[in-house]
């Protein structure tokens, strides 16, 4: 099953999301999220930056709206691989991205498997930020599932201007 989970640390860490992904990435390593041995295994058997959920930081609510474009009802399975590789299709669903405010390539051609994701797959935590994502998790560290803070520091206000927020999807 996957996972879509968020880690935060001290923005003194990175300098950009480049730097922010791959810190993450490199912590989660070292630590032994994957990790399997003789008495004891890691959380995750494999994991990346982004995934299935890369652009998710963005916000941008699409989903219903392609549906629409596509003629798909609510009963349907959703979007198929060809259903995103047909050229007319594209078009409207890239328009719809552009038209929404979406920065950077359209979460639905993005390549789940990118090891360290996309550039909006970390940010800095805005209020904005804060609100959508982690005000849930507000007096705690972590929920050992879907968020962790790296400094073992609990959720606050605080976290706004000072934190990274990272977005990662594993596997277990």
């Amino acid at each position: 099953m996957h996972f879509k989970t968020l880690f935060t640390f001290d923005k003194k860490k990175a300098n950009n999301s480049q730097e922010a992904r791959e810190f993450v990435h490199m912590f989660l390593e070292n630590e032994g999220f994957c990790n399997s041995g003789y008495f004891s295994s890691g959380v995750a058997d494999w994991f990346v930056v982004g995934g299935r959920w890369s652009g998710e930081l963005q916000g941008i609510k699409i989903y219903d709206k392609v549906m629409k474009a596509l003629d798909k009802d609510e009963k349907s399975f959703g979007l198929s691989t060809s259903d995103l590789a047909d050229k007319e299709n594209k078009k409207k669903i890239l328009k719809i991205w552009k038209d929404e405010g979406g920065i950077g390539l359209c979460p639905y051609y993005r390549n789940s498997y990118e090891l360290f994701g996309y550039k909006d797959d970390a940010v800095l935590v805005t209020k904005e930020i804060y609100d959508k994502f982690l005000k849930e998790y507000e007096g705690m560290e972590t929920d050992n599932e879907h968020f962790w803070d790296l400094e073992y520091e609990d959720v606050s206000e605080k976290f706004i201007g000072n934190k990274y927020l990272v977005l990662v999807d594993y596997h277990n």
